[in-house]
């Protein structure tokens, strides 16, 4: 999910319940997409912060979360410069022949917002809809090389789409969920619409990594793990899928 441009890196290197004696597995780097709200380098209250925090407690893996941009995360991944990617799924990403990754530690939905007081879409191919607002690294699965080019307008965040979403410089937008609930005020919301009992699309959240060796060890078990987590209680009811 997020932002281009300028970006910062924040590194966590994680090594719980180790010795310096212990013999242990090769560090392994993780670039994280920081998503606003959600994912953040420096709020570890954050639902997946929280998330990634309960799975570090449990592994004997040292690993180094780095948190870029999306367009950046995925870069540093494609190029081979980090070992895993979250969150991800492989079906969209290059190369998906030679990655791995793990069984899903939430999932995401891809909504197609209108604005409240005027024509409501369900429809993103609806030959009314002349713009769309969508965010810069973002491909909503596939459906950014789906829709004609020139009707896309690229914003770095979801308050700017929803600013031209409500001053009409767009007909709608695309967002993922949990995303928008956790930018938008009940204010804001109210000027939005959209069916929250139909979702374009449902996006596994996985940690996706390069297929190794070491990587096959670190995946086998994060998913080992996962099914021990009370992902429910981690998450809350209004972020967990």
């Amino acid at each position: 999910m997020k932002r281009l441009g300028s970006y910062c890196v924040f590194i966590c290197i994680l090594s719980f319940g180790a010795h310096a004696n212990d013999t242990r597995e090769a560090n392994i780097s993780v670039a994280i997409i920081e998503i606003e709200n959600l994912l953040q380098s420096d709020d570890n209250s954050l639902p997946y912060n929280r998330l990634l925090n309960a799975l570090s407690s449990k592994l004997n893996t040292p690993w180094t979360l780095e948190f870029y941009p999306t367009a950046r995360a995925i870069s540093l991944f494609s190029e081979g410069k980090s070992d895993c990617l979250f969150p991800a799924d492989s079906q969209y990403l290059p190369n998906a022949e030679k990655l791995i990754q793990s069984q899903p530690l939430n999932y995401s939905k891809v909504y197609l917002v209108s604005r409240a007081n005027g024509p409501h879409f369900q429809d993103v191919f609806s030959p009314e809809i002349k713009r769309i607002t969508v965010q810069l690294g973002y491909s909503y699965g596939d459906l950014t090389s789906q829709i004609v080019h020139n009707k896309l307008l690229f914003v770095s965040t979801i308050e700017q789409q929803i600013g031209m979403l409500l001053r009409q410089r767009a007909d709608v937008m695309l967002v993922y969920e949990p995303d928008l609930g956790l930018i938008t005020s009940e204010m804001q919301r109210q000027h939005l619409w959209y069916d929250i009992t139909a979702p374009l699309s449902v996006h596994r959240e996985n940690l996706v990594c390069w297929d190794t060796p070491e990587n096959q060890q670190f995946i086998h078990t994060t998913n080992r793990l996962v099914t021990t987590l009370p992902l429910l209680a981690i998450l809350g009811d209004a972020y967990a899928y």
